[in-house]
């Protein structure tokens, strides 16, 4: 039973630390493109 309880766990931080990262990535290149369009305007 707890082994089973410790591998959901595990699997539920590897899911929120691809999607931290994902989002980490996506913010950087929203920050990148809103600069340029900054820059244009």
């Amino acid at each position: 039973m707890q082994y089973s309880e410790q591998f959901t766990n595990i699997k539920e931080n590897k899911t929120s630390g691809i999607l931290s990262e994902f989002a980490e990535g996506f913010n950087r290149r929203f920050n990148i493109f809103g600069l340029e369009l900054m820059n244009n305007i």
